[in-house]
């Protein structure tokens, strides 16, 4: 059977479907189902999804799952944690889920036990951070890395601040604009600074143009002799760190089967035991454990991961919607737009199948962007309420306040700037009279619902967007898990290089 899934029956059936529930508003939808909220909401612990407010309904979601299962999600979840080279373009096994203890004890890639393997260097990760938490020699801390090096260990500690010692500085330098590393070596002390260099390749060339630009600051500073015990390496090739002066002690290992947007659960995610403690840390990766199991064993109809692949897959293909927008309603996670860009864009944003064909027939990813809430009501949300295209919006908020009981009040006013931007994305405001008053509705939204943020459920979160990535891409028929697009540029610019 042909793994184009426009080649599936359900895929007609989808189209038919799809024709019909269009003529019916969401509005309609909801009004005429006094269960609907509970019946299209599924909770998993700390976190409540909803999608109440899209335009499905019960046959909806089964010919969705039907999809799914006809392109054979259950045997791909399998292969993916039984290590097999599911990225086959580099030949390598996926095993972001090891990380977190979800794959199988038993597990060997290339003779070596992932369980142990991935034990030894949470012990060295955690023997590490206690020891400087306790020790007070760094306290400020930077971070060295450029996409996934970056963008997910970012993400947790401004999500999880709350979690922070406060004696400590984090600081993250990723561009290669050399005016982002100088005005950040303004603010710190050499002597109390410590650097992490991370790159699973160590090859880089952004990572290694900052880890340049630091040692030679460290060098100019007075510690032209001892600069390297300023540094430590995170990297799956640690020969190349040591190559270039990092002692083999100071070099945290990862494994190859591990991709960059997914590797903040390892040693790449260094900087976060550093800032929360280890305790947070190992409250994240069981957080992401807990998001595993409900991926692997939940029906596929009240599986969170799977139902926010589905309806991303039911909006780009059958309504032909382009883009999608993430919107945090909290300020600390104001980078989990550009977090989930990575993730989607860069896994799924792809015109060739697993077979090396051409996709002609169907599209792939879609544009994602976002901003943190309220701010991105004053800034595109114009767009969303009468623009000519249809844009579905994720919102993410929490239920409860971050801090104390003072800040009840105005946390009930952002939740209710929330329910009040969805509801008015369904039902509109219609003026024929004042047509540039004239809100049409009828535009689909969802809700990811957290009850507190902390490292549980923040690590929950990220792994249901994870699985959701991996869900979409099996449909699509993708390498999820490759990225040659990126490779073209970097190529020319170091031609381009020579030229200047």
């Amino acid at each position: 059977m042909s793994n184009n899934p426009t080649q599936k029956p359900v895929w007609q059936d989808l189209i038919a479907h799809k024709n019909e529930i269009d003529t019916i508003r969401i509005e309609e939808l909801n009004a005429k189902d006094a269960n609907r909220e509970s019946a299209f909401s599924v909770t998993e612990g700390p976190i409540r999804y909803s999608f109440a407010k899209t335009k499905t309904n019960a046959k909806t979601i089964q010919l969705l799952t039907q999809l799914a299962d006809d392109c054979g999600l259950s045997s791909w979840r399998e292969r993916m944690i039984s290590g097999e080279a599911i990225n086959h373009t580099e030949g390598r096994p996926v095993l972001h889920m090891a990380l977190r203890g979800s794959t199988p004890s038993d597990l060997e890639v290339d003779g070596e036990n992932t369980e142990q393997f991935i034990n030894g260097i949470l012990e060295q990760m955690k023997t590490f951070t206690d020891t400087l938490r306790a020790e007070k020699r760094f306290t400020q801390i930077v971070n060295i890395g450029v996409g996934g090096s970056d963008a997910g260990p970012r993400l947790i500690c401004q999500a999880l601040k709350k979690y922070q010692d406060k004696s400590l500085d984090i600081h993250f330098l990723s561009t290669i604009d050399p005016a982002e590393a100088h005005e950040l070596f303004e603010e710190l002390d050499p002597k109390k600074t410590l650097f992490i260099v991370a790159s699973k390749s160590f090859g880089t060339q952004e990572t290694l143009t900052n880890f340049e630009l630091a040692k030679n600051w460290m060098i100019a500073n007075g510690f032209d002799e001892c600069w390297s015990e300023h540094f430590v390496a995170v990297t799956s090739r640690a020969d190349r760190a040591m190559d270039i002066g990092f002692e083999e002690r100071c070099i945290f290992n990862m494994g190859e089967w591990v991709g960059g947007r997914f590797s903040l659960w390892s040693s790449i995610g260094l900087i976060i035991p550093i800032a929360l403690g280890f305790e947070n840390f190992k409250a994240l990766l069981d957080g992401a454990h807990r998001a595993d199991q409900h991926f692997m064993k939940a029906d596929l109809d009240k599986n969170i991961p799977v139902l926010m692949a589905m309806l991303g897959i039911w909006h780009r293909n059958f309504f032909d919607f382009e883009s999608t927008c993430v919107l945090p309603y909290n300020r600390n996670l104001r980078a989990i737009p550009t977090f989930v860009q990575q993730l989607e864009m860069e896994s799924n944003g792809k015109r060739v199948d697993r077979q090396g064909d051409v996709i002609t027939d169907y599209h792939t990813c879609p544009v994602v962007f976002g901003e943190v809430g309220t701010n991105a009501q004053h800034a595109f949300f114009q767009m969303l309420h009468q623009g000519t295209t249809i844009t579905p919006c994720d919102f993410i908020v929490t239920q409860n306040a971050l801090y104390d009981d003072a800040m009840k009040d105005k946390h009930s006013l952002l939740l209710s700037n929330v329910y009040g931007q969805m509801k008015a994305l369904m039902v509109g405001d219609r003026n024929p009279d004042l047509p540039h008053k004239d809100f049409p509705g009828d535009r689909p939204s969802t809700l990811m619902m957290l009850d507190n943020l902390t490292p549980e459920s923040v690590g929950m979160m990220l792994a249901f967007y994870e699985h959701k990535t991996f869900v979409q891409g099996v449909v699509w028929n993708l390498n999820s898990y490759d990225q040659w697009g990126v490779e073209l540029g970097k190529k020319l610019a170091l031609e381009a290089l020579k030229d200047l």
